[in-house]
């Protein structure tokens, strides 16, 4: 499989499904076998965006670049949803980091701006 390869893609003559049929016919099937009930392409958009900054991905780069809109705020206000463990986790990585700057007050070294 090449990166530019179709993974849903049409029996008959190889090109691209529309987005409705790959809804219908993959989609919304394995959401209903997983018992996720109701599965719409929002879904996916609105989980991968939370997964991803639960992993940490950074909005800025990330979301400018995948979701293409000109408002990091965009994707964040509209897709990305509250998770209370990510707020645990976000405090204590940030505590952690505090910590080790404390530790290791050695400040890296600045480059100019052009």
């Amino acid at each position: 499989m090449a990166p530019d390869d179709l993974v849903f893609q049409s029996v008959q003559d190889g090109k691209p499904m529309r987005d409705n049929n790959i809804l219908t016919r993959f989609i919304k099937p394995a959401g209903r076998k997983l018992g996720l009930g109701f599965v719409n392409w929002r879904c996916l958009r609105t989980s991968r965006a939370t997964w991803m900054i639960e992993a940490g991905a950074n909005p800025k780069m990330m979301f400018k670049g995948r979701w293409r809109h000109s408002r990091i705020q965009t994707t964040l206000d509209h897709y990305a949803q509250f998770v209370p463990d990510s707020q645990r986790r976000a405090i204590e990585q940030t505590s952690k980091m505090a910590a080790e700057r404390i530790a290791n007050p050695k400040l890296p070294e600045l480059s100019p701006r052009a």
